[in-house]
């Protein structure tokens, strides 16, 4: 998918739309030792306060992806615009259209 390669559990081929929930997205400074395949490094792009205490974060990964966490994990990461970050999902968790 354009500059990056993503995994996802499927036996569909061919041509495919692929989403992933933003709330799906796991978030953090350095890369974490977890199942995840899908592992991103990028760049903040943007902060969104969005409702209930939760800000959409997003990231310049070789595209640009959102994700959602609450405020107090956005102010614990200390996330601004430009700060480096690791976006993660599993396999399992890309839909394919």
């Amino acid at each position: 998918m354009g500059a990056i390669e993503i995994t996802v559990a499927t036996d569909r081929e061919g041509p495919a739309i692929l989403a992933v929930s933003p709330t799906d997205i796991f978030v953090s400074r350095q890369p974490l030792a977890s199942s995840a395949r899908n592992v991103f490094r990028g760049t903040v792009t943007r902060l969104a306060h969005a409702r209930a205490g939760t800000v959409h974060v997003t990231a310049d990964v070789g595209v640009e992806l959102v994700a959602v966490v609450t405020e107090e994990a956005v102010r614990e990461l200390g996330l601004v615009p430009g700060s480096a970050v690791t976006f993660a999902f599993k396999a399992s968790a890309v839909r394919v259209f």
